[in-house]
């Protein structure tokens, strides 16, 4: 008979032994004589909590190491060794213990995690699922977690893809992996972490470089008019992407309680639709302002009063893809809304606009010390960049296809070709 406390019992540890006792409320814990281990139920014996007890100082000190039945007998008592070994090193070490056996199992672990991350866009998800699925999970995915070694990546990862695909699109693979990895090591789910080293440069001398846009300023007689010809949701689009150069991606998400049409005259990006996820507010030039008047007034014409400036369909506002769609029944496959925001950033630069007013625009990650600058110099430039850059547009064709697309429902398009920028139509 193993010998019995009020509240330890003594046991040979197994899953069955600990399903057997679950229902015991006389049992609070197992203790197994042949491992420093113990297993405590939860108040409401539903679940238990793995312990490793050291003995230092004259005293127990424990340490859990995991949950169960998520954590197997069997593998909390394969890697007991390796967590030992760990905490003589250190008493203060990570000890948790996991029944994974493959990267596989830490990529599966990391991509669901990811699925359920408020705190992360539906793009970013979207990037990890891609990423394992498509070439981690392919690649790497039978590697024991703890035989991985650079030469595997190597061989079955970067090697393999670099015949395929830019280094832009490796690089950002491996980031993917190396986050998955650090955010396993940092809940103490793995003990180490065999690519927080890693880098692309281990394996490729080629460095990723930017690619340039295919759309210059002289494209602009090219693509207005074909903008212009589109419907006017696509065209509106499109226009505040080339205006602005924001990203589709938060273009599209716009709603009206975002644009001060009156006081303030801003547009306000919420943080949660901006990649940086810093609150992005862009002024609103006469140009602008005359355009998004009136598309209010064309959406009002038509019978909608909903939220969005781009809606979709089940009161959302249109979708990834269909924005997409949509730049490409102007663009035919020949540019993409990325090029109209190069485009933007290559006008201001030939307009003089200061550097750090240009990436203030673009709402690009910056440092400190640049956005300290920015608060006290740069914010009063934006207006007066944007005023310049919406008139280089206007002296370029923008006028015209506007005054076509949404015209006054009162007035001939010829009328006031010239004049709706100034919301004198």
């Amino acid at each position: 008979m193993p010998h019995q406390t009020p509240a330890t019992l003594v046991v040979n540890l197994s899953d069955a032994v600990i399903r057997r006792h679950m229902s015991d409320p006389a049992i609070r814990q197992l203790r197994d004589p042949r491992y420093p281990l113990r297993v405590r139920f939860n108040q409401a014996r539903t679940r238990a909590s793995w312990f490793v007890v050291r003995f230092a100082g004259g005293a127990d000190h424990w340490r859990k190491i995991g949950a169960w039945p998520d954590l197997a007998s069997r593998a909390v008592i394969a890697q007991l060794p390796d967590i030992q070994a760990r905490l003589a090193v250190d008493p203060t070490s990570p000890v948790g213990a996991t029944n994974w056996q493959t990267v596989g199992d830490l990529l599966v672990w990391f991509r669901n995690r990811s699925e359920k991350n408020r705190q992360l866009s539906a793009s970013r998800k979207s990037q990890f699922r891609v990423a394992i699925n498509r070439h981690l999970l392919p690649g790497l995915g039978v590697f024991v977690l703890d035989d991985l070694a650079p030469s595997d990546l190597d061989d079955h990862l970067v090697w393999p893809m670099q015949a395929r695909y830019a280094v832009s699109t490796i690089r950002q693979v491996l980031s993917v992996l190396k986050v998955a990895f650090k955010q396993a090591s940092k809940v103490g789910q793995i003990a180490s972490n065999p690519v927080s080293d890693v880098r692309l440069s281990d394996f490729l001398d080629a460095r990723a470089k930017p690619k340039p846009g295919r759309l210059r300023a002289d494209h602009l007689p090219e693509i207005l008019p074909a903008i212009g010809a589109g419907r006017v949701e696509v065209c509106v689009l499109l226009l505040l992407v080339l205006l602005f150069g924001t990203r589709i991606s938060e273009t599209r998400l716009a709603k009206w309680r975002h644009v001060d049409l009156s006081t303030d005259r801003r547009w306000t990006i919420p943080a949660e639709h901006v990649k940086s996820r810093r609150e992005h507010r862009l002024p609103l030039t006469d140009v602008a302002l005359t355009l998004l008047k009136r598309y209010r007034e064309w959406q009002l014409s038509r019978g909608y009063r909903g939220v969005y400036l781009f809606p979709g369909s089940q009161g959302k506002p249109i979708g990834k893809s269909a924005a997409h769609e949509w730049v490409n029944d102007i663009a035919a496959g020949e540019w993409t809304s990325h090029d109209l925001r190069k485009l933007a950033r290559t006008a201001w630069a030939d307009l003089g606009v200061d550097y750090l007013v240009s990436e203030l625009l673009l709402n690009h990650a910056l440092s400190d010390l640049d956005r300290t600058y920015i608060h006290t110099y740069v914010e009063r430039q934006a207006e007066d960049a944007l005023s310049r850059y919406h008139q280089w547009l206007f002296e370029r064709g923008i006028s015209t296809i506007l005054t076509e697309t949404i015209p006054r429902q009162t007035a001939g398009a010829d009328s006031h070709a010239a004049q709706w920028w100034r919301g004198a139509v």
